[in-house]
């Protein structure tokens, strides 16, 4: 299940769904595309198969879809056509602790299923664009072809390329929403037009793991980099970093400059001090930037 292959709005309609059953309790699909969803009717391709094409309100495919994302990763349970809160969401939550829950579901079940179920996923997908250095990821989709193509061996034909772990420029739009979505990710706009181009920011995807390991002392920066990986296992070393071709693996480095400056967008936001001290045992270098860094502790309050 590539479920990132999902409608534009799956991220708010998520949170909405989660906020329809914290208020009102265990409900029916039905029940829930009613009180969620709104009225725009819209003939679509009916999601059990590709030949039968029914009208649906545009807004309830996406609720029934969404609804099948959040049973898929534990978001939601379902027993007896009742549709409820998992225990770890059927608490108060703000918004930045939702996708902090989400985040971490998304790496605990994106990744079921056999081998090839597992190389299809959103936390592989993730780990491919992580793979790269900063200044050689792919921004759109025209860059991004040409690199699954060298990375897969396999020439791109304009249709679905089955051996891509993004297969077409329209599963690279929901992707980037994914990116996005879960802090990977950020859209940059390019000259005075409309034209964005998507560059990656990992600083909201490794926030929650910061919070919660950093402590008020200072201490070295390598202590949090094996908690960074187990928590998002599509960082070098990782278990969805290890499904990717041996290209991909070859130019990635556990120490990136996307990390590094991930990090370090966190310093700018008041959530971590860091300390660079010159001769310093606990310095690690950043590449391929070569940039150092040495210690961190929680920021402190001026």
């Amino acid at each position: 299940m590539k479920i990132f292959d999902q409608p534009d709005n799956f991220p708010p309609v998520l949170f909405h769904i989660w906020g329809f059953l914290k208020s009102f309790g265990s409900k029916s699909e039905d029940e829930i595309v009613a009180g969620v969803a709104f009225p725009s009717e819209k003939s679509i391709q009916d999601s059990t198969s590709e030949t039968v094409v029914s009208s649906m309100k545009s807004p309830e495919a996406s609720v029934r879809s969404v609804l099948k994302v959040g049973l898929f990763l534990h978001t939601f349970v379902k027993s007896d056509n009742q549709i409820e809160l998992h225990e770890r969401f059927n608490r108060d939550l703000s918004h930045a602790e939702f996708w902090g829950e989400v985040r971490r579901c998304v790496f605990e079940h994106g990744v079921q299923g056999n081998e090839e179920k597992k190389r299809e996923s959103l936390p592989v997908a993730i780990a491919w664009y992580l793979s790269f250095p900063l200044v050689d990821t792919p921004r759109d989709w025209d860059a991004a072809s040409r690199c699954l193509e060298i990375d897969f061996e396999s020439p791109g034909t304009g249709k679905a390329n089955k051996e891509w772990i993004i297969s077409n420029d329209t599963q690279w739009n929901p992707f980037v929403r994914w990116l996005i979505a879960l802090g990977f990710a950020r859209e940059l706009p390019v000259g005075k037009g409309a034209k964005v181009e998507i560059i990656p920011d990992i600083s909201q995807a490794i926030s929650p793991t910061i919070r919660l390991h950093v402590k008020d002392q200072w201490q070295p920066v390598s202590v949090l980099i094996p908690h960074l990986v187990e928590d998002i296992h599509s960082l070098y070393g990782g278990e969805s970093w290890e499904m990717l071709p041996p290209i991909a693996k070859e130019r990635s480095c556990l120490l990136s400059d996307v990390l590094y400056v991930g990090i370090q967008a966190l310093a700018h936001s008041k959530v971590i001090d860091l300390q660079n001290v010159k001769d310093s045992p606990d310095r690690i270098s950043f590449s391929p930037s070569g940039v150092t860094l040495a210690q961190m502790r929680k920021a402190v309050k001026v």
